[in-house]
């Protein structure tokens, strides 16, 4: 992950230099990354699940059907929370160093996770946290969206 992100960097930094044809390369190796960070987190983040869930049974012990499922949500909602961080970043990253790409790439990833947390992650917990999780989802969206709207008003007023 770290080569493709530096890659992603020395192709644009000289930008410049590169032929008509070459131009968007920064931005695949960016993707790239951004695409390998969001499989290792969700790996690692099966890990993160089996260590919570599996914390005082004895080792080697064979894994109950609740247990499973229970890893399995678990796992869903932290990879879920990590792709939200790295959206979150990417966004931020482009919004302060004004760069485009990087705030469309943040706001798909955005559109993953969301995508993601609502076909696959709602399906695993109780009916009462997917009202709680509807709504905090509803916030983090009108609050997305208000930042946004403010960031561009602010860029317009400034041209």
């Amino acid at each position: 992950m770290g080569i493709t992100a530096a890659v992603a960097l020395r192709y644009a930094s000289h930008r410049g230099r590169l032929a008509r044809f070459e131009r968007r390369t920064p931005e695949l190796w960016a993707t790239a990354a951004n695409l390998a960070l969001m499989m290792w987190s969700m790996r690692e983040m099966q890990h993160v699940a089996q260590v919570m869930v599996r914390r005082g049974a004895p080792a080697g012990a064979p894994d109950s059907e609740e247990a499973v499922l229970r890893e399995y949500a678990l796992a869903a909602a932290l990879a879920s929370v990590a792709w939200l961080g790295q959206a979150v970043f990417v966004l931020v990253a482009g919004w302060l160093r004004d760069l485009p790409f990087l705030r469309w790439t943040g706001l798909v990833l955005l559109g993953i996770t969301l995508f993601k947390f609502l076909v696959f992650d709602l399906q695993t917990i109780d009916v009462f946290w997917r009202f709680l999780t509807a709504i905090a989802v509803g916030a983090a969206m009108l609050a997305f969206s208000y930042a946004y709207q403010l960031r561009m008003r602010g860029a317009k007023a400034g041209d």
